[in-house]
């Protein structure tokens, strides 16, 4: 198996959006009284403005994790690279979505994109590059960020007050 990574095309959408549906549960926070069909529902309507990102943002990029041997897609990543940091004005990229098909969960296909994604801030002069991940996403959270270099820098406090 090999795994390349390429710059998304408006063909990718479909993939995308199914892979979103599918690993919608993993984003949402524990403690949270949500189901993933809410949340699905909810993202199926922010994916309609992929195609505009796309095509009209030079800040976005979306890469597609592909395994050549197959000839399909596995994974992908967008990124936001235009974004500041809210305390310091900083300029910084953001991992704003990221999924990889489960059939390919511990073939660093994940590494693969964030690698890419890091190159590609790098390329634009970008010093940081950050993401959301909910703590509930332990496969993510603590092994393979903290291997890639990546550590916590603010947590989110939540209570339930209703």
């Amino acid at each position: 198996m090999t795994i390349g990574i390429r710059k998304g095309l408006l063909e990718d959408l479909p993939f995308v959006r199914s892979l979103a549906i599918r690993s919608v549960s993993y984003g949402i926070p524990s403690g949270r009284d949500v189901s993933p069909e809410e949340v699905g529902s909810r993202l199926f309507k922010a994916l309609e403005e992929l195609e505009v990102a796309l095509t009209l943002h030079d800040d976005f990029l979306l890469l597609i994790a592909e395994d050549s041997e197959e000839n399909r897609p596995v994974g992908y990543l967008m990124l936001f690279t235009n974004e500041e940091e809210g305390s310091t004005g900083e300029k910084q990229a953001e991992i704003h979505d990221l999924a990889v098909d489960k059939g390919y969960w511990g073939k660093y296909v994940f590494q693969k994109l964030v690698a890419r994604a890091e190159e590609e801030a790098r390329a634009r002069g970008i010093p940081y590059i950050v993401g959301h991940v909910s703590v509930s996403n332990e496969r993510v959270v603590l092994p393979g960020i903290r291997r890639m270099g990546y550590r916590i820098e603010r947590y989110q406090l939540m209570k339930r007050l209703l």
